[in-house]
């Protein structure tokens, strides 16, 4: 035979943080009004009003005990399913090993709602909401550019490394740095990683942009949600010489990553480098290798298209190189970017062939 028995209902504290710290601070008022009262002997019975007095006890008293326990619970409740630690292999925006599935790629931290990610010259954070997985945000789930990539997380270290090094060598930090007080477009933004570190290490102004209009959406929302609404802006851009003259001449410098792994749009790609980019403007751009992919072919292939367009490959001889020691010699982005990963990161990304960093800029009229 089996007891009836009321199921007993478990309290459970709001996942709302700002409800959750109202409550903490209404229950500790509460306790405070207790005590206060108390002292004051202010719950003396009295037999003229002996019932109300009694009443106005009982609801007081049920308020203070009810507010010590959500204050207990609410202080000693595990934080909400966002807020939860990312899984160690996803820590520290960690590059991790993609697995091919049809006519895309994915990993583990791909399904995470949002990362962090740590910008190390400066000691800044960033909170990058994603729009996979079943924490995606909004209608954007399951889009191409809505995931943190690889070569997204190493386009930004990169730019963090070039800031590292600026601000170690004095002649550096006096007037050449490569993105303080410049204007910064990135093409193919994704979910904005690599403009909001710009943004961070000393951009002036930071165009985001993407051909897809729900994710730009999802990138306004990141920089909503990392504080730089000031000096970010997200922008609708469309591969082309058309929709590239919205922005003629504005980029002092361009970035991005992985944008060349379709032949088909290598052309649309280089007119808009072209058209955005400021005479004497810079692009930055890396490339990383995925299964079935050959970086070094897809590189050489684009950088055919791009001399057709206007634009020249600037290597370490010349003296339009941009990264450059104190002393006067070359520093190479190649050895940067391997400071950058670590020995098992390394792993994976030689694993699928690599990853290449090119520089561009305007060809010079002789």
């Amino acid at each position: 035979m089996t007891a009836n028995r009321r199921r007993r209902r478990r309290i459970r504290p709001p996942s709302n943080p700002s409800t959750r710290m109202l409550l903490v601070l209404r229950g500790t008022v509460l306790c405070t009004v207790f005590t206060l009262l108390i002292k004051a002997d202010a719950f003396a019975f009295r037999p003229t009003d002996g019932y109300n007095m009694m009443r106005r006890r009982s609801f007081l008293t049920w308020d203070v005990l009810s507010g010590a326990v959500l204050l207990i619970a609410t202080l000693g409740s595990s934080p909400p399913a966002h807020a939860a630690e990312e899984p160690p292999e996803c820590r520290n925006g960690a590059i991790v090993a993609e697995s091919q599935v049809p006519g895309a790629y994915q990993q583990i931290c791909m399904e995470l709602p949002t990362r962090t990610i740590p910008i190390q010259s400066t000691g800044d954070a960033l909170t990058i909401s994603q729009g996979t997985g079943t924490g995606g945000t909004g209608s954007v789930q399951g889009r191409t550019g809505v995931a943190v990539w690889n070569s997204s997380l190493l386009l930004t270290r990169l730019l963090d490394a070039i800031s590292a090094q600026e601000i170690k060598q004095p002649m550096l930090r006096q007037g050449s740095s490569f993105l303080k007080g410049k204007t910064v477009m990135e093409l193919g933004c994704g979910t904005g990683l690599a403009s909001l570190a710009a943004a961070k290490l000393g951009a002036s102004r930071v165009i985001a942009t993407d051909g897809n209009s729900e994710v730009v959406q999802l990138t306004k929302f990141n920089i909503d949600k990392n504080n730089l609404v000031d000096n970010v802006e997200a922008a609708e851009l469309k591969w082309g010489l058309l929709n590239a003259a919205d922005f003629f001449d504005e980029a002092d410098i361009i970035i991005g990553s992985d944008l060349t792994y379709n032949s088909g749009t290598w052309r649309v790609l280089a007119e808009t480098m072209g058209a955005v980019l400021k005479p004497d403007g810079l692009v930055l751009y890396l490339s990383l290798g995925h299964s079935g992919f050959n970086v070094s072919g897809e590189l050489g292939g684009f950088l055919s298209v791009v001399e057709s367009e206007g634009l020249e490959l600037i290597d370490e001889s010349s003296d339009r190189w941009p990264f450059n020691n104190d002393d006067g010699s070359v520093s190479s982005v190649s050895r940067l970017l391997s400071r950058c990963v670590s020995a098992s990161e390394r792993t994976v990304l030689d694993s699928n062939g690599g990853a290449r960093v090119i520089v561009l800029g305007r060809k010079k009229r002789k």
